[in-house]
C-alpha cells in the first residue's frame, strides 16, 4: 500500500470542502455492504453517512452553552 498526498475536495454537503487523501494497493474497499474502490479507482456507490468524532460534538455542545451564559461580571 502507498499513500498519496492530501487534496482539498468540495464533496461535502451544501458544497463543503474536506481533504481527501488516496491510497493505493488495496483490491476492494466495502462500506454498508457495496464496492465502493475496485483496484484502486473509486466505483461511484457512495453508501452511509459522514461520522462526526464525539470530541467535535461536545465541543460544538460547549460551545452553544457557553454563548447562552450570561456574561461573568
Amino acid at each position: 500500500m502507498a499513500a498519496c498526498g492530501p487534496a482539498l475536495v468540495a464533496d461535502l454537503p451544501a458544497g463543503g470542502t474536506g481533504y481527501l487523501e488516496a491510497a493505493k494497493g488495496y483490491r476492494y474497499t466495502i462500506a454498508a455492504g457495496e464496492v465502493t474502490r475496485k483496484d484502486d479507482p473509486f466505483t461511484g456507490a457512495r453508501p452511509g453517512r459522514r461520522v462526526r468524532s464525539t470530541q467535535f460534538e461536545a465541543g460544538r455542545k460547549l460551545s452553544a452553552e457557553q454563548a447562552a451564559a450570561p456574561p461573568a461580571a
